[in-house]
């Protein structure tokens, strides 16, 4: 990494990359990681990538790099209650809210 990283713009590229990406149902790329759905948002120097594995629970990883240098890294897991894991609709609905919801914070 040339410049010295700015976390400011690294806090207002990831709310993007997000939007772009799940939250805004982005375009999905050929996976780094058998099994896995991966999303990506490059913009300038910057680019980000969504990988994760499942549906009624999900766990993934999110990275950021800068000039192709990984510069923040976050693991999550999630999903729907055992009861009900074999409700497709209801899922879908869920999940279209919380995108919904992340978008308009």
């Amino acid at each position: 990494m040339t410049q010295k990283l700015d976390l400011g713009g690294l806090a207002r590229f990831l709310v993007r990359a997000k939007i772009e990406s799940y939250a805004g149902n982005g375009r999905e790329v050929t996976s780094e990681r058998p099994g896995f759905k991966e999303l990506e948002f490059a913009e300038g120097d910057w680019n980000y990538r969504d990988s994760y594995v499942g549906f009624f629970m999900a766990p993934g990883q999110e990275i950021a790099r800068f000039q192709g240098s990984p510069v923040w890294a976050m693991s999550y897991n999630g999903g729907m209650l055992p009861d009900y894991r074999n409700h497709v609709g209801y899922a879908k609905e869920v999940f279209t809210f919380l995108k919904k919801s992340f978008i308009c914070s």
